[in-house]
């Protein structure tokens, strides 16, 4: 009889943001839920995702490990969230730490801005070596056997992964934050550097667009 491989649980972090992005997709989309992130224990206190790296420069974004005082008003003692909570094998536990590792170790990965602003319109689009919160999730997901994924990975909304995933609710509410603090989050940025990251940013990822630099991702 073969040996039967231990269970064990990731956690998918639906959050409601409150920065102005994430109000202007809760009102033209209609949906609570603006960010989401992958936590690999049932502590949910390293948020695996992509995102900004610092709370007022946001198009320096990319792999991020968020702390729960990345979320909500920057204030307010606690935020928002719904989690689903997946039962895997030991093995897909493995395959997601080696994929996890294997971006955050290659500095050319980046954040798919220009996929996550069009989401209205073309559903998400692969760029080379690039993820957005969603697509980084959906990735994820395509790890995990019974998980069935009916379109490709990078075209998932939030609210399909909330379809998606309703068997696997186990908590919606408000969350407490800590204090853990992600490195250099609320460092101040000003126009400049604003300017100077995201002209940068912005070219970067129209050269890998026009180029057509598509690959598995």
């Amino acid at each position: 009889m073969s040996e039967t491989l231990e269970k064990k649980y990731i956690y998918i972090v639906a959050v409601r943001e409150n920065t102005g992005v994430a109000k202007l997709a809760r009102a033209v989309l209609k949906y609570e839920y603006s960010h989401i992130a992958l936590c690999m224990d049932e502590s949910l206190t390293d948020f695996i995702t992509f995102s900004r790296r610092k709370y007022n420069l946001p198009l320096d974004s990319g792999f991020m490990r968020e702390t729960r005082n990345c979320f909500g008003d920057i204030d307010a003692p606690e935020f928002k969230a719904k989690v689903f909570k997946i039962e895997i094998t030991e093995d897909e536990y493995s395959e997601i730490e080696d994929l996890i590792y294997e971006i955050e170790h290659d500095k050319e990965y980046m954040f798919n801005v220009l996929s996550m602003i069009t989401m209205p319109i073309f559903k998400g689009f692969e760029l080379y070596k690039t993820h957005n919160c969603l697509s980084f999730i959906g990735k994820i997901l395509s790890k995990v056997a019974t998980i069935e994924l009916d379109k490709p990975f990078y075209k998932y909304s939030i609210e399909d992964f909330d379809t998606l995933l309703t068997e696997y609710t186990h908590f919606e509410g408000m969350i407490k934050k800590d204090d853990r603090h992600a490195d250099g989050y609320m460092d101040k940025c000003g126009f400049l550097m604003n300017l100077r990251v995201g002209t940068k940013t912005l070219g970067t990822l129209f050269l890998r667009l026009f180029k057509k630099r598509h690959q598995a991702i």
